[in-house]
């Protein structure tokens, strides 16, 4: 069998259309602005968010387009009380130390992915930084 010119050209064009059509799989991304809210670590020191933090999900099945269409405010709340409360249950077993090292987010991402799951998502990347807050004045 012959690879012939049109062969050829219809290849690349059903690949580039399925590319279009079913290319990379969407992201939702969560911002979560409230900077205030404290932890308090297993050694009574209290951390805080360094900064305002996205976090970015990556949607492996249609369960939200399914359920919510295409309202994607209460999935994207859902998902932020995820990461909320994820970071507070981890985070608040850990010391101060732990919470420093890279590994304590780590941890924080796969109890959010294990929250998370059902929708049918789960952490691509994020921005979440935790530091120490300052004793009072």
């Amino acid at each position: 069998m012959k690879l012939t010119r049109r062969a050829t050209c219809g290849g690349l064009t059903a690949w580039m259309f399925s590319r279009q059509c079913f290319g990379a799989p969407a992201i939702i991304s969560v911002t979560i602005e409230d900077v205030s809210t404290e932890i308090i670590t297993r050694d009574l020191k209290r951390i805080r968010l360094a900064a305002p933090a996205e976090v970015r999900f990556v949607v492996l099945t249609s369960y939200i387009e399914s359920i919510f269409k295409d309202d994607l405010e209460v999935p994207r709340n859902l998902m932020k009380f995820a990461v909320i409360s994820g970071a507070r249950r981890v985070l608040a077993e850990k010391t101060l130390g732990e919470v420093q090292q890279s590994e304590a987010m780590q941890d924080v991402i796969a109890a959010v992915n294990l929250d998370v799951a059902h929708f049918g998502v789960r952490v691509q990347d994020h921005t979440l930084r935790y530091i120490p807050v300052g004793s009072p004045r």
